[in-house]
């Protein structure tokens, strides 16, 4: 019987440039996107004034990158200038170059999105744009409205 551990089993390496790779779960658990949101908003505010209270909060949406990213990593072969292994932490995340933090981003993002299954047809060509209104048709399928 398969368990809830199979889920988090499988991991995909991600090409860095310049010989650099990292290794990234492929699916990240819903705590994992917990955590992220919360630091997202980490910088809220309550006040109470008179007759109401206010909640202010200031949207970091670095700090949600990161934590998902973070989650996500396992291990990458990047050293510093003394060739020693970089631990991987915010400090490490935060000097990375854009473009590699950008490709883990990405990566993460597309192993864990859920796509609507139109969406996905779509993208494989299984649908056409010529039903009514402009309707999506599956391909192979007669537009029953048509000329209606």
């Amino acid at each position: 019987m398969p368990n809830i551990s199979s889920f988090y089993d499988g991991t995909v390496t991600v090409d860095l440039d310049n010989g650099c790779n990292a290794v990234i779960r492929k699916y990240l658990s819903e705590k994992d996107f917990r955590e992220a949101q919360a630091a997202l908003l980490s910088n809220r505010q309550y006040t109470e004034a008179g007759q109401g209270s206010t909640v202010t909060a200031r949207i970091d949406t670095s700090a949600f990158n990161r934590s998902l990213v973070h989650s996500a990593l396992v291990s990458w072969n990047l050293t510093d200038e003394r060739d020693r292994p970089l631990k991987i932490d915010d400090k490490s995340l935060g000097e990375l170059p854009n473009l590699a933090f950008r490709k883990l981003l990405d990566k993460v993002l597309e192993l864990n999105k859920e796509v609507e299954p139109e969406v996905a047809a779509k993208a494989e060509g299984e649908f056409r744009d010529d039903g009514e209104n402009g309707d999506r048709v599956p391909e192979g399928i007669e537009d029953s409205t048509a000329g209606v």
